[in-house]
């Protein structure tokens, strides 16, 4: 698998891609937005765990109460922050 090379910039998505690579089931973050893509004029992240993005992205449309109209859909993985981990000391 090549890294895209803007994962140098965060990090946190180069450690989340090394942590999940692992799993069958992962932790998706999907983004659903309605609106212009500059400026979304509705915007909501659902976490959803499933083993691709794409069955991510199905659920979370499935599961949506918030976000009405036309939607866009952009899922990755969820990072350490976002799930509420803190780091420790090795």
């Amino acid at each position: 698998m090549t890294q895209h090379p803007m994962l140098d910039l965060f990090p946190e998505v180069r450690e989340s891609q090394e942590y999940w690579a692992s799993r069958e089931f992962k932790t998706w973050a999907v983004t659903l937005a309605t609106g212009p893509e500059k400026k979304p004029t509705q915007r909501h992240v659902m976490y959803v765990r499933a083993r691709t993005a794409e069955s991510a992205t199905k659920t979370a449309l499935d599961n949506n109460v918030v976000v009405k109209g036309r939607i866009r859909t952009h899922a990755r993985l969820a990072t350490w922050r976002e799930l509420g981990c803190v780091r420790t000391a090795a």
